[in-house]
């Protein structure tokens, strides 16, 4: 087997220090919970969230965004949703993309600065992160 360069050092570096570490997957639970909690206080009782995507599957970073799929039990409106989202002060920047091949509400978790894409009609995107 070759020996290992420095260049191979500095890559293996660099994806250690990017990695996700525990404190970002618990803030990303956090997160999960809180868009959870808004939902239900806006009356989607039957609110589910399901973390998708590179935060799983292990090829996350710490500076990458969090994918949700979140089951209100109907696909539902968009823009009606960013607008319950948007109650929470912990949420920035949000904005509707209805008229993406999969809707989704795009925001940013202020106190994280972590940004959320957040889809509702397409349980397929769960699925791939399996795959």
């Amino acid at each position: 087997m070759p020996e290992k360069s420095h260049f191979d050092d500095q890559i293996l570096d660099l994806e250690k220090e990017k990695e996700l570490k525990l404190k970002d997957h618990e803030a990303r639970v956090r997160i999960c919970s809180s868009i959870h909690e808004v939902f239900i206080e806006a009356g989607y009782t039957n609110c589910l969230v399901y973390p998708y995507g590179s935060t799983l599957n292990g090829v996350g970073f710490s500076d990458s965004d969090l994918d949700l799929y979140v089951d209100l039990g109907f696909s539902g409106d968009t823009v009606k949703i960013s607008k319950s989202l948007a109650k929470d002060t912990d949420f920035v920047n949000i904005k509707a993309v209805p008229n993406a091949r999969v809707p989704i509400v795009k925001a940013v978790h202020f106190p994280s600065g972590i940004k959320c894409d957040l889809s509702f009609g397409n349980k397929a995107s769960l699925w791939n992160t399996e795959f």
